[in-house]
């Protein structure tokens, strides 16, 4: 469980980081850029990081029901 705990929590990180490259993008991006694609790159970020935060909550949900049936 700690093995998988640190791979997510790493995933979660990586995606976080991809989060923060696409508003950067979005902020830096050159002159003329259509804003459609500006908030494009935003929401990509920030889809990758809901799908992130959504596979952490469901291993802390397993996580429970392990730690439950250990008792």
């Amino acid at each position: 469980m700690k093995l998988s705990h640190d791979s997510i929590q790493k995933f979660v990180l990586q995606l976080e980081g991809f989060q923060a490259c696409r508003d950067a993008q979005a902020d830096h991006a050159p002159a003329g850029t259509p804003q459609e694609k500006k908030t494009a790159l935003i929401k990509e970020g920030d889809d990758a990081v809901d799908e992130a935060h959504a596979l952490a909550n469901a291993f802390s949900a397993q996580l429970q029901i392990f730690h439950g049936r250990r008792k």
